[in-house]
């Protein structure tokens, strides 16, 4: 072998190595962010299916702002944020959630 294709043996497993590097960290972070998501799904359909009476639309919109997915489906109803809503009377967050565009085509 020569000189050359040692060192070029050398970056291509430098870069490989680099790219493996990266490549985790990334998929650390989305794992991390995934479950950071899924505890804000959790308290954006709280405050959606509390009981009637409670229109809280300030812990919706904090919720999402937090990363909560606007259009999540309970693991035990099926139901999203929209229809929890709407089943309890919660005009003003139903009204919000229609405005920034939650799917209203979701069956449970």
């Amino acid at each position: 072998e020569n000189q050359y294709s040692k060192i070029f043996t050398v970056t291509i497993t430098m870069r490989f190595f680099s790219y493996t590097f990266i490549l985790a960290i990334a998929a650390v972070s989305l794992v991390t962010s995934i479950k950071a998501d899924s505890k804000q799904d959790g308290k954006l359909w709280a405050a959606c299916s509390s009981k009637q009476g409670e229109d809280d639309v300030a812990a919706v919109k904090k919720a999402i702002e937090k990363g909560a997915n606007v259009n999540h489906q309970d693991e035990a109803s099926g139901q999203t944020p929209l229809m929890g809503a709407v089943l309890r009377g919660k005009v003003n967050i139903v009204r919000h959630l229609l405005d920034i565009q939650a799917d209203v085509t979701i069956g449970e």
